[in-house]
């Protein structure tokens, strides 16, 4: 099909500014915005408890490298290493099992996120992001201005792990 058979409803919808302005000198796409150095929510949460996965490693190698000498000999220092790596490997444990489940949902919803991500727009002089006209998430209204916070959650709902969105709580 060439461009002259395209019917009027085959053409990209022209650009909407600002919901608030109703401007659009001053937006841009949420991408372009951040490579300008605008400092905006990302597609996925920023890693936390990353030093779990790493205490329990070490607890569970002071234990592989304590249990021989515990078993030729009973010296308090040897039992007490043994006792303090595995109660390490223990406490951390469950942290490193929440951390892998954390990051594998991150990085299957990752993808739907970043879709929400790349169709925002920002407006620069409202400090709004909107979305155009058809490309908004759903729940989101025809041209509704959302906050940095909002947007946020879209995106985070879009990839499954809108509770990981921060609330501003630190």
């Amino acid at each position: 099909m060439g461009i002259s058979e395209l019917e009027p409803q085959d053409a990209p919808p022209e650009l909407v500014g600002c919901p608030i302005c109703r401007r659009a000198d001053k937006a841009q796409p949420v991408s372009a915005a951040v490579g300008k150095g605008w400092r905006l929510p990302t597609v996925a949460p920023a890693a936390k408890y990353e030093w779990a996965p790493l205490l329990a490693l070490l607890g569970a190698g002071g234990l592989v490298h304590t249990a021989p000498e515990l078993l030729h000999e009973t010296d308090t220092p040897t039992v007490f290493q043994f006792v303090v790596c595995g109660w390490l490997m223990l406490l951390t444990a469950r942290k490193t099992v929440a951390v892998f489940k954390r990051r594998k949902r991150i990085r299957l919803g990752e993808s739907d996120a970043g879709a929400v991500w790349n169709e925002g727009w920002l407006c620069a002089r409202c400090e709004v992001i909107y979305f155009q006209p058809g490309y908004e998430p759903r729940g989101v209204g025809l041209h509704q201005p959302l906050q940095y916070e909002e947007f946020q959650l879209e995106v985070y709902r879009a990839g499954g792990y809108e509770d990981l969105a921060d609330k501003g709580e630190d």
